[in-house]
């Protein structure tokens, strides 16, 4: 009996030291539990407080870059004369932050480069010698003491670059404007879409050509369409997209009047090691405008 009274006693005293220690490491994870909620709540307030900051810069850049800016607004009036899409009146109206007594003001515009027309010629080269158009000017007229409007007959066959130019005695300010794109606006009313289904080391080629009508009426539909391959800057087949075109396979959406589809199989009877370099084609569709829009693919 003593010795398992001695036994008790010394588990009770194990057992007061074990909760002793474990209060002692409660309170010490407590305290830590603490103290990272405190960090926490810390990093937060800093996160907001640099947030806060970034916000103020970003005010502070933008309000320093709106002041450095010429011109505060600018609106764009494009006139299609007689109705036919061939050529516009085109308004550029700019209010300026500020302009000198006596300044002048000139609208500059030229025509754009535009790939798909000018970068694809028939010998397929990548990098043609087109140099970029000379700047036409106009002189803009005074409105009032901050705006001023300037006006020139564009054409939509093609897209155009514009800036505007201030002179003041010596100084010359300029500040680059929106491209007005009246050719690819007029090229946007048509999807067209070249996919190529396969193509293999033989020789033999598989691919789809769609077109698309969005919003067309009898003065803007299309009129024409053909799909051209070329094997080695040759020509080897085309194909009249309208006269062969199928709906198989189409799913008509509600903004396309019409859809346009076909699909061209052809083997060029070649097992030439750049086969797949020298096989191109090129869409070309015409419009009731007279209007020629293009489509190009080549493995790259």
């Amino acid at each position: 009996m003593g010795g398992v009274g001695k036994m008790t006693n010394k588990n009770v005293k194990i057992i007061i030291m074990l909760l002793a220690i474990l209060i002692v490491m409660n309170s010490l994870i407590l305290s830590s539990v603490g103290n990272l909620r405190n960090d926490i709540a810390n990093l937060k307030n800093d996160t907001r407080s640099v947030s806060s900051r970034i916000n103020s810069m970003e005010i502070t850049i933008d309000n320093l870059y709106a002041e450095k800016k010429m011109i505060q607004n600018v609106n764009v009036e494009i006139e299609n004369i007689e109705d036919e899409y061939k050529d516009a009146n085109i308004s550029i109206n700019v209010v300026f932050n500020e302009i000198g007594t006596g300044s002048k003001a000139y609208l500059m515009y030229r025509e754009k480069a535009i790939y798909e027309k000018d970068y694809f010629i028939e010998d397929y080269n990548d990098k043609p010698n087109i140099e970029k158009n000379e700047w036409n000017r106009v002189e803009m007229v005074s409105q009032n003491d901050l705006e001023f409007i300037g006006t020139f007959r564009g054409t939509y066959e093609s897209d155009y670059e514009l800036q505007i130019i201030v002179e003041d005695n010596s100084v010359k300010k300029i500040e680059k404007m929106s491209d007005v794109d009246l050719y690819s606006k007029l090229r946007g009313r048509f999807n067209i879409d070249i996919d190529v289904n396969e193509m293999s080391s033989d020789g033999k080629i598989d691919y789809d050509v769609r077109i698309g009508e969005f919003n067309s009426n009898d003065k803007t539909k299309l009129i024409s369409a053909e799909s051209t391959l070329y094997y080695k800057d040759k020509i080897i087949e085309t194909v009249d997209i309208m006269k062969e075109s199928t709906n198989d396979g189409i799913r008509m959406e509600q903004a396309i009047n019409e859809w346009h589809y076909v699909n061209v199989q052809f083997d060029v009877q070649d097992n030439s090691e750049t086969i797949f370099e020298d096989i191109r084609i090129k869409v070309v569709v015409k419009d009731a405008l007279g209007n020629t829009y293009y489509k190009h693919w080549r493995m790259h």
